[in-house]
């Protein structure tokens, strides 16, 4: 379903002919079933994949399917959401300019949901980009992995969005004992 549903999506927006629709959707199909972590690099398409079922939230985001999460109100501050476009947190690499795919919110509006279309391999080469990684699946051989850490960061900041990139993160802690807790 999530392959359909992104297949039309994107065919919709990117104004694909119909008949590029069905073998949108059947290399989708492949691709996700075949190898999920490639879902990983639509995730900045949620925002218009998702746009029916979004309404009138402020706000969407995607998050690793690891992530562990609880009380987000706990450390997410209110003035990020209400100053920002994009909220993202980094474990303390903050020098590299990178909307985290394991956690990024997205202010919910047109100009901030349509970024990823800048992307080649999310738009205007979508078709070939899809061609490559099922022939490459086809032949047993491993697929190119565009992550939105890429060219998804570098459009939001070309597009004038408001980035906050935030040290919260408890990712790549060294913590030596399983008795060990990070309280956030």
């Amino acid at each position: 379903g999530l392959a359909e549903l992104v297949g039309l999506k994107l065919g919709e927006r990117l104004g694909l002919p119909l008949r590029n629709a069905t073998t949108l959707l059947r290399s989708l199909r492949l691709l996700f079933e075949r190898s999920p972590r490639l879902i990983a690099e639509y995730k900045p398409t949620f925002g218009t994949v998702f746009e029916d079922f979004l309404g009138d939230y402020s706000h969407w985001g995607y998050a690793d399917l690891d992530m562990v999460m609880g009380n987000l109100m706990l450390f997410m501050e209110r003035a990020e959401l209400e100053s920002e476009d994009v909220v993202t947190y980094a474990f303390g690499d903050m020098d590299a300019l990178y909307l985290r795919g394991q956690w990024t919110v997205h202010r919910n509006r047109p100009n901030v949901n349509s970024i990823w279309q800048r992307c080649a391999h999310l738009g205007s080469e979508l078709e070939r980009e899809l061609g490559n990684k099922v022939q490459a699946l086809r032949q047993s051989m491993p697929t190119r992995f565009l992550s939105a850490e890429g060219c998804y960061s570098y459009e939001a900041v070309r597009a004038n969005l408001r980035v906050k990139i935030a040290n919260k993160q408890a990712v790549g802690l060294e913590v030596p004992s399983s008795q060990q807790v990070l309280f956030v």
